[in-house]
This record gives C-alpha cells, structure tokens and sequence, in this order.
C-alpha cells in the first residue's frame, strides 16, 4: 500500500505547480491519522465526496498536538493560522464517516443519523406491501387498546382495596406527568436506539406490568402507585417513539399521509378498546382483565420480534 510520504518522494510537485515536501506529506498524513486513516486509499475517502466535509466533530488530542507543530513548522503555503485550522477542521471526520456508513456503525461518528432511515420512499397506498407494516399495527392495537382501557378503570381497580380518594387523585396527576416524561425521554432515546429494538420493547414492558398490576392488591398503595406510573410512562414512550418509527420506515417524502392514516388507525383500535372492554368486564374478575389486557401486547411483542427493516447499507434501523 503506498503511503502519503512515498507519493511525496515520487511526485515532487503538487498541482499548484509548489514542491510537494515532506512536510506537505505529515500535514495530510496528519488529517489522516487524527480520523482514523492511515493510508493513501483510506485517506482518498476525505476526497471522493462520500463523506462529509464539513464536520468538525472529535478533535483529538493527537489532532491538536499536530496543527501546532505544523502551525510553528509552516513558513509558506499555509502561513495564515485560520487557514490551517480550517484546513485542519475540514477533514477530520470524513474517513470516519465512511468508514462507519460501511460498517454499519451508530457510535462512530456523532450527530450522523443516516443509519437509522431505509432510504426507502412508500406513499400510504402500498404500505401494505411491507410486512413490518402489519407488525407495526399489531403493536398499535395492542398499545391503544391496553391503554385507554387501563386509563378508563385503574380507578375502579384502585377503590377496591384503597379507600382514599385524595391518594387516588395524586395517582392520577403523577402518572399524567410520567406520561408526558415518555414522550420527552422517548424522542430522545430514539435518536440513538434502532426502531428493531425498540417497537418489540415497549409492548414486552406493558405486558409485563399489565399482567402484574393486579398483585397491587396485595402490594399496597406503593406498589399501586409505582406500576400506574410506570404503565402511563411507556404509553408516552410508544406515542413519541411511532412517528419517528414512520419517517424511518417509509421516508420523508410521504410523512404526512402516512402517519394520518396511523392516527386514524389509532382512533378505530381505540372505538374497538372501549367495546372490548365494556363485554369483558361482565365476564371476567379484576386479575381476568389484566391478564387479558397484558396479553395483548405480549402478543404484539412476539410478532414484532420478526421485524425485518434495513437501511441502505444492510443493516437493521
């Protein structure tokens, strides 16, 4: 493989017509090394304009060590200290988001969300076509209808075996706000965790405390407490976590459409909850109608478990 300093002993000159020295060499092997290229095909990356140009992300120790010396070294070409650190600046992690784009990576290169879309562009008429569209539907159905008939009877639950109404009331409002807590710290998480992982984590987690909540009874206040907030809190993770889910999914393009017709799809499942749940309260005890609520999205969970959406480069998003 040939170096940076062995084209600089065989082309003498640059383009500009100036001597190609060797400290022209260390100055572009510095770029190099500071974003992890060590070698003239590595370093060909900066400049095929497959990477970005002008990030000016992980500046190093060994980077900053290098524009130093070269700033006390250069007399000529690059006198103008601003210049140099431009030109230092410009480079720094073009290999490294190559090289990451390649590999598939999510960690290498802050701030690079590439990764995470299919680069597909799909209008709301043939989302059908895509199997993780029914997966996803799945999930929706299991969480809108868990929800909104837990919101509609965690009340009636709480006063059988808690007779006071102002702890009721604070239930109520805490959860309310750990709700809006999922929405925040879900939209947050989402910038770095794959959709794959994400969509068949909340329902297992719903699941789990649907399927639980009834021990409360024996569990006391706390244990009431704690489970209401935490079944409000990963309802507000799904609702902000699913738009992203849909821009990722079938691209920007479509966003509108098609995230209306999931809203819409939202407001059936939820007309669907509310007679579902109307017929299984005359037939089932409290502990009956948690476990059917948490096996709702138990079964979503497993069938999103299969859900096959990859980015460009082949990797799951």
């Amino acid at each position: 493989m040939e170096t940076l300093l062995d084209r600089g002993a065989q082309n003498p000159e640059d383009k500009d017509g100036s001597r190609f020295d060797e400290s022209d060499a260390l100055n572009e092997q510095g770029h190099a090394a500071a974003s992890g290229c060590t070698s003239e095909e590595d370093f060909a990356l900066i400049n095929s304009g497959s990477a970005c140009k002008d990030s000016n992300h992980n500046k190093g120790p060994l980077l900053n060590h290098y524009t130093d010396r070269t700033l006390r070294q250069e007399t000529g070409r690059h006198s103008d200290v601003n210049e140099m650190s431009t030109l230092t600046n410009s480079s720094m992690t073009a290999c490294q988001t190559a090289k990451a784009r390649n590999e598939g990576s999510t960690i290498n290169v802050p701030g690079d969300l590439s990764w995470s879309f299919s680069g597909l562009s799909v209008d709301t008429r043939h989302i059908f076509n895509h199997l993780y569209t029914w997966q996803v539907l799945s999930v929706i159905a299991s969480v809108i209808i868990s929800a909104l008939s837990f919101a509609s009877v965690y009340k009636t639950f709480g006063e059988t075996f808690i007779h006071d109404d102002m702890f009721l009331a604070v239930v109520g409002s805490v959860s309310a706000i750990c709700n809006v807590m999922g929405h925040i710290l879900g939209g947050f998480a989402m910038d770095y965790l794959r959709v794959k992982d994400v969509l068949p984590t909340i329902p297992a987690v719903l699941s789990a405390l649907l399927l639980s909540v009834s021990a409360s009874v024996h569990g006391g206040k706390t244990m009431y407490f704690v489970w209401n907030c935490g079944i409000l809190f990963i309802i507000g993770v799904f609702f902000a976590a699913h738009p992203i889910f849909v821009i990722r999914a079938y691209g920007a393009q479509h966003f509108a459409s098609n995230l209306s017709f999931f809203v819409f799809s939202w407001i059936c499942f939820g007309v669907i909850g509310s007679f579902l749940l109307s017929w299984i309260k005359d037939l089932l005890s409290w502990p009956g109608i948690f476990i059917f609520l948490g096996s709702l999205p138990g079964g979503a969970m497993v069938f999103s478990m299969f859900m096959n959406i990859k980015n460009p480069w082949g990797h799951y998003i």
